[in-house]
């Protein structure tokens, strides 16, 4: 993977738009939490590491498979990381030489359930 390369941001299932931020969805309810994705087709590699943070906490560490190099990495945010209001979560892939890479903040909000 090159180090210079652009990664989309992280994807919530469910996200809506709000204005100020990339999205906003409701607190989940179900103690599985939110489903994420990481998208498919960015570079990285069978093997290489991903690790997603949520407001600077690990919630998720992953070794890419083949099968996930072009569908994506699909995972989800345990209940356990997800509070109420302003959400920076974002990735990281580490390439089996060592090279990284981050992608953009994605801003959320978390509204209490309906």
């Amino acid at each position: 993977m090159s180090i210079d390369r652009v990664l989309s941001k992280l994807h919530i299932n469910g996200m809506t738009p709000l204005v100020g931020y990339d999205g906003q969805v409701a607190e989940p309810s179900l103690p599985i939490g939110l489903r994420a994705k990481v998208e498919g087709n960015q570079g990285y590699e069978n093997g290489d590491s991903l690790t997603v943070f949520w407001n600077d906490i690990k919630v998720f560490e992953h070794s890419i498979t083949e099968v996930e190099i072009p569908n994506g990495v699909l995972f989800q945010v345990e209940k356990r990381f997800i509070t109420l209001g302003d959400v920076d979560a974002y990735y990281m892939i580490i390439s089996s030489n060592g090279n990284s890479v981050r992608s953009p903040f994605l801003k959320l909000k978390v509204n209490p359930a309906a």
